[in-house]
């Protein structure tokens, strides 16, 4: 199914185009570690961020019908962002993934071929 069809059959009232990142949360401490010394906290606790999935969040708490378009890593806290955005009502219209041996940290400076695909990907949505 092409996109612009995933995009009319929704109905789709708003596409965000931008980052999708994991917000990390770690719980409260009882005391900052000795110099040098590591100590235990309980699991981390990871919400989707990003200016796309915040204003498609948002959107979608005021009723409209948000799909988004943005990168996600090729690993579990990409699948995990995916579903939290699923969770919220967001409609993933594309998620652009990394080839596998990329590695995560070549995200943070998006190559010039991935805005291109994020641009040709929203002109089919809205043609």
């Amino acid at each position: 199914m092409a996109m612009a069809e995933t995009a009319e059959k929704t109905n789709i009232d708003v596409v965000c185009a931008g980052i999708i990142v994991a917000d990390v949360f770690l719980p409260p401490i009882d005391r900052l570690p000795d110099e040098g010394e590591l100590i235990k906290i309980d699991e981390p606790a990871h919400q989707v961020g990003g200016c796309a999935s915040n204003t498609a969040i948002a959107l979608s708490k005021l009723g409209k019908k948000a799909g988004i378009v943005g990168m996600v890593g090729s690993d579990s806290i990409g699948e995990q962002l995916i579903e939290l955005l699923k969770n919220e009502r967001i409609i993933p219209t594309q998620s652009l993934k990394p080839k596998k041996h990329q590695r995560r940290k070549q995200l943070s400076s998006q190559s010039k071929t991935k805005i291109e695909d994020i641009f040709t990907i929203l002109e089919r949505i809205l043609k």
